[in-house]
């Protein structure tokens, strides 16, 4: 499994690397940080560094990753193989009023990411 993941959107029917202009673009990044395996969410500016618990093979097509984020809150991944160069990410989580929200986002591996064309907007006003 790839160390950095970006996220791709289809836009006008292509399939780009979407930088809004707030930035709020998606990468997922694994590494390991002094011993500890780290799962790092970074929108836009923002980050937030998880312990990485697991990353598990289901089949040939099918990976699950989880992690644990800051509060305790154990996420659980399912990673699906779109083709060799790009995979969806789905997970479950609560939302704020307590109701269970499913994310679906298509991601794609660094050494994949010049397939795609990076659009940015303007920065916002």
């Amino acid at each position: 499994m790839s160390n950095h993941w970006y996220e791709v959107k289809e836009i006008e029917g292509e399939e780009v690397i979407f930088i809004p202009c707030d930035y709020q673009n998606t990468e997922f990044i694994i590494e390991d940080t002094n011993g500890e395996n780290k799962f790092t969410e970074v929108t836009g500016q923002d980050g937030w560094e998880n312990t990485l618990e697991e990353i598990v093979a289901i089949d040939d097509k099918t990976t699950k990753v989880t992690v644990t984020r800051p509060d305790d809150v154990q996420i659980t991944f399912i990673v699906t193989e779109i083709s060799s160069y790009l995979s969806n990410w789905t997970w479950e989580e609560k939302d704020y009023d307590g109701s269970v929200v499913e994310y679906s986002i298509n991601m794609v591996p660094e050494e994949f990411k010049d397939k795609f064309k990076v659009v940015e907007e303007p920065p916002c006003m």
